[in-house]
């Protein structure tokens, strides 16, 4: 990575409005990650997935007139981009989801900002300050209630839980290689179209070379609840570039804590899932955790 730090950035009123929004969005797509059931074949479903993607990025690109060129140095960034953003961790999202709890995957993936810190710290990219310490402890402390208030009787196999973590971990791998790699010339919207179509194109080749044929990816698009997944994570993670660009990869990511409350939302909307006091708890944890690190108006120290 660039010798320059990972930084957070001044969050105004709109950006925080966006830091809250971004969350629920981001748990609908799991929620509908687990609705489409695409356990027979993940690597159709994923593969389908980003194709509509690119589709509907394509299309918001030629109506704002931004399509660009693809150099050999931005090749390089959207397919290290896409693998991280999309491949594996959708990958295995779409693995374990019809074999745990989808209030069990959103809790795992909000563990998203304590994978980035981590990260960051560990590659000196930022100073453990005590307003993002703060942040984790909070947010953390949320999961804590979560767990305690497991039943054990729910309890997914482990391997799963493992699996599950490692979305987290590309999510937090992504977002700082995307901030400190940012290609010169580039918005939000067309990094977004650059890795998903790299993405896309990797996996094309892989589900051709398992034998898959054309007509399987065709017949996803005849799916209410697909056509929604497509659209929801779209918008999600265009909303997800315009924010590292706006305020830093590791602010992005502390308000992935709000992914908690949101999907206990979705879950009760639309698995008639019950929201009982740890959840509630949980979700005040998250919140108190985005104040917390939005609360500062420098950016943070950096490591020489």
């Amino acid at each position: 990575m660039s010798e320059q730090a990972s930084q957070t950035r001044p969050v105004n009123g709109q950006n925080l409005t966006l830091l809250v929004i971004l969350p629920l969005i981001w748990a609908l797509h799991f929620a509908f990650i687990k609705k489409i059931d695409a356990d027979a074949n993940v690597i159709a479903a994923l593969t389908a997935l980003l194709g509509g993607l690119c589709g509907f990025y394509f299309l918001a690109l030629v109506i704002r007139r931004e399509l660009f060129a693809f150099s050999r140095k931005r090749l390089v960034f959207f397919t290290i981009a896409g693998l991280l953003a999309y491949v594996l961790p959708l990958a295995a999202e779409l693995l374990v989801a019809p074999r745990i709890d989808a209030g069990v995957l959103t809790m795992i993936v909000s563990l998203t900002p304590v994978f980035t810190v981590a990260v960051a710290v560990a590659m000196r990219l930022v100073k453990p300050v005590l307003r993002l310490l703060l942040s984790i402890a909070v947010g953390a402390g949320g999961i804590v209630l979560l767990l305690l208030d497991a039943d054990p009787a729910q309890a997914s196999p482990m391997i799963w839980i493992i699996v599950a973590c490692t979305v987290p971990f590309f999510y937090a791998i992504d977002a700082l290689y995307i901030e400190h790699f940012w290609p010169n010339g580039l918005n939000a919207l067309q990094l977004a179209f650059g890795e998903t179509l790299i993405a896309f194109a990797i996996m094309m080749v892989v589900f051709m070379g398992n034998g898959g044929a054309v007509s399987e990816l065709v017949g996803w698009f005849y799916m209410k609840d697909f056509l929604i997944l497509c659209l929801v994570t779209t918008i999600e993670v265009a909303l997800f570039f315009y924010l590292v660009g706006q305020v830093g990869a590791l602010i992005v990511n502390i308000a992935s804590y709000l992914v908690l409350p949101a999907g206990f939302f979705w879950g009760w909307l639309m698995f008639d899932e019950v929201i009982n006091l740890a959840s509630f708890a949980c979700g005040i944890c998250a919140l108190m955790a985005l104040l917390l690190v939005s609360s500062g108006s420098r950016k943070a120290p950096q490591v020489a």
